[in-house]
């Protein structure tokens, strides 16, 4: 039997949908004005936020208003979900220093101090895990996706 961490996948799924929406610039009252207005704005807040659970039907609407395609988008909270919360990137601070684009901006100013505080050089290398890469999506105002792609390009060794 399969075991499904419910409560995870909704938060994960809620992110996609939230990220989905910050890519459009828009708020969620712009999104519910896109979706005819049949849904309360603290609605949508549960979605994004994974407190509460959509149906199929919702969720496709949810896509059909943010142009997004369902399947694409629960592709990439199925691929966060197989990630699992013990894996993370490994990162080279100095590259980042040197090669983060500008759009990872405070990334780079992060591994600048890290590095700066460090004894030896084997501490140019760090483990993001998930979480600090949600956040760290948020801060640059991007997707996870976005994200990992643009760190992998950097450093694409998974822990």
């Amino acid at each position: 039997m399969v075991s499904i961490d419910n409560v995870r996948y909704r938060r994960v799924l809620g992110d996609e949908l939230r990220q989905a929406r910050a890519e459009r610039g828009w708020t969620r009252e712009e999104l519910r004005s896109r979706m005819g207005g049949g849904l309360s704005l603290q609605t949508l807040a549960t979605y994004e936020q994974g407190t509460r659970q959509c149906t199929l039907i919702r969720f496709v609407e949810l896509c059909v208003a943010l142009g997004e395609s369902p399947s694409d988008l629960l592709a990439r909270a199925h691929r966060r979900m197989a990630a699992g919360p013990e894996t993370g990137l490994r990162l080279d601070l100095t590259r980042i220093v040197h090669s983060a684009p500008p759009a990872l901006e405070p990334l780079r100013r992060w591994a600048q101090n890290r590095l700066a505080l460090s004894a030896s050089p084997d501490d140019a290398k760090e483990v993001i895990p998930p979480a600090a890469i949600e956040q760290l999506a948020r801060l640059c105002g991007m997707s996870v996706a976005g994200v990992v792609t643009a760190l992998g390009q950097l450093a694409p060794s998974p822990c």
